[in-house]
């Protein structure tokens, strides 16, 4: 019996430690902090168990701790499917469902899943960039479990409030993003405090992304880079300087009163720029011009003049057509221009009976398609950003916007089979942005003029054509539209119905008007801040693929210019 006793005894021994060994890492024990408590700030602390206190490290403590490491390492955590810089919110909630509360924080979105005990930071147009894990298993590691696998922190930083008492251990990874620790705040009574969760985080994406960049600015910066503006003068003056400084605009459109010569006009482009970056404003000015060519054309003597898109569709040779839009891109940049109204990708049936005239290619769609697409690359291959128009075809009217409202009479299948066949193509060939112009197509909108339709430029250009770049609308200021709305209600209309960019080129009080409204339009509702951020972060990447800069430029080589247009004169002939 003594000896059956002591078996007894040695094997209740054995049994109780292993339940011990094996509930270091369970999930059983009940989460001290919950995912909810950590949105702007790491969650409220709580003391520290004894069992945590008087935890001796096994060995499989070390394979835990190497399973988060290399897990970090890949942007993930141990436990989750997902992974930073790749995976969005929307792919969360499809697999997860709608988060139990997110939250805007001053460092991002925060959206937290209590069941799953993880809450992701993101930015509406960035992937993930933070996973926090609040599993239970991490709770039984200690300040020295850590140290012990991994070393001393690259950085220890502490967060303290009424509830809060955390130290943040910061490990940066070999692929640049960072594992970080947060631990209950060590004590004098215990130097050996416990995990409450980890981060693992990418800095790249939280802090130097345009999704970031875009999350950081104020409502005021981002209805400012939505409006394309003109000026007075022909240097940077007082009209200029409330444009800059206080509506934020991000781009100016350069008109003939504004242009003299060319030494003039790269002074004031320079006058602006460096007024852009005194006004600390996020992003760098669009510094845009009209010139087409033929009787389009801004340039001042002595710079040659370009020939008309119309003397160029009668060589069709889509070579010739490429180095045009190349030479139109090196005088608009060489006066410091970064954005260029052209090509015109217009189909006309009588040049002498249209209101666009031998500003178009041509009749005939796929040469109009053809060499128009050839000169828009030409364009960008100065790195400067053409602007096709005039979305959805401005080739068959005779009334000129400027002076009143253009009616269509035919829709949709006649569109399809002249008017946007240009637009497809240029769309495919990665156009940047389109320009929707002011006239009533009666067979797809009877209210609205196309720069003010959500039918137009989103159920058409955006959703059916499939255009992922800018739209932008022609000047507010024509006729066409002044004549039948203020200019309140028609840029609150057109961002509404799809406008990334409004453009309004006259009237200093129309253009301060327009930004109030838009304003006044997101602080009432109705427009909400998401729609303004979808715009702006439009406007953001393309400013980006371009490399804008407000950087000061030199004055031109006018005899190389006109070395270079005189080479497209002649070969005209």
């Amino acid at each position: 019996m003594t000896r059956f006793l002591k078996n007894c005894v040695f094997v209740l021994l054995i049994s109780s430690l292993t339940l011990f060994t094996s509930g270091c890492f369970s999930n059983a024990q009940p989460e001290q902090s919950t995912p909810s408590q950590a949105q702007s700030t790491p969650p409220q602390a709580q003391s520290t168990p004894p069992e945590a206190q008087n935890y001796s490290p096994q060995p499989n403590i070390d394979s835990y701790i190497n399973e988060i490491v290399t897990a970090a390492q890949n942007g993930q955590t141990p436990n989750e499917p997902f992974t930073l810089g790749e995976t969005d919110i929307n792919d969360i909630t499809h697999k997860w469902g709608k988060p139990n509360n997110v939250s805007d924080t001053k460092v991002g979105l925060y959206a937290t899943y209590d069941n799953n005990k993880t809450t992701f930071g993101y930015y509406r147009h960035s992937p993930i960039f933070d996973v926090r894990d609040y599993s239970s298993d991490l709770k039984k590691l200690t300040l020295n479990d850590i140290e012990k696998a991994m070393g001393k922190p690259n950085k220890v930083s502490s967060y303290d409030d009424h509830a809060v008492h955390q130290q943040i251990l910061v490990y940066s990874l070999k692929n640049g993003k960072e594992l970080k620790w947060i631990i209950n705040k060590p004590t004098n009574e215990n130097s050996n405090s416990s995990v409450d969760h980890i981060s693992v985080y990418d800095p790249e994406i939280a802090d130097h992304s345009l999704a970031a960049q875009l999350y950081n600015m104020t409502l005021d910066e981002k209805i400012g880079q939505m409006l394309m503006v003109g000026v007075n003068g022909t240097t940077a003056g007082s009209d200029a300087k409330e444009m800059i400084n206080n509506l934020h605009a991000g781009g100016i459109i350069f008109y003939g009163s504004n242009i003299k010569t060319a030494n003039q006009t790269v002074d004031f482009t320079n006058q602006l720029k460096a007024m852009n970056q005194s006004a600390k404003n996020p992003l760098p000015l669009f510094m845009s011009v009209d010139e087409e060519g033929g009787i389009v054309d801004r340039m001042p003597s002595p710079i040659l003049k370009m020939p008309s898109a119309f003397a160029v569709g009668k060589k069709d040779d889509s070579d010739f057509s490429y180095n045009v839009g190349e030479t139109l891109g090196e005088a608009v940049r060489d006066l410091g221009f970064n954005m260029d109204y052209a090509p015109v990708l217009d189909v006309i049936k009588d040049p002498s009976a249209s209101a666009i005239g031998k500003r178009s290619f041509g009749t005939d769609p796929n040469l109009v398609s053809r060499l128009g697409v050839a000169a828009m690359k030409g364009i960008r291959s100065q790195n400067v950003i053409p602007v096709v128009k005039h979305f959805p075809g401005y080739g068959s009217v005779s009334v000129d916007a400027h002076q009143d409202l253009p009616t269509v009479e035919y829709g949709r299948n006649q569109l399809e089979k002249n008017d946007w066949l240009p637009y497809k193509n240029a769309i495919k060939n990665d156009a940047d942005v389109v320009m929707v112009t002011h006239e009533l197509v009666k067979g797809l909108e009877t209210k609205y003029p196309a720069s003010m339709s959500s039918t137009i430029m989103t159920n058409m250009l955006r959703d059916q054509l499939n255009f992922k770049g800018v739209i932008m609308t022609d000047d507010m200021t024509m006729g066409a539209i002044a004549k039948r709305y203020d200019i309140q209600t028609a840029a609150v209309k057109s961002v509404e119905a799809g406008a990334d960019v409004v453009m309004i080129s006259f009237h200093k009080d129309e253009q301060i008007n327009a930004f109030h409204a838009l304003k006044q339009a997101v602080v009432k509702g109705t427009i909400s801040e998401q729609r303004i951020d979808d715009s702006v972060y439009r406007i953001m990447k393309l400013k980006q693929k371009y490399k804008l800069s407000d950087k000061r430029i030199g004055y031109p080589n006018i005899a190389s210019l006109n070395n270079d247009i005189e080479k497209i004169i002649n070969g005209l002939k």
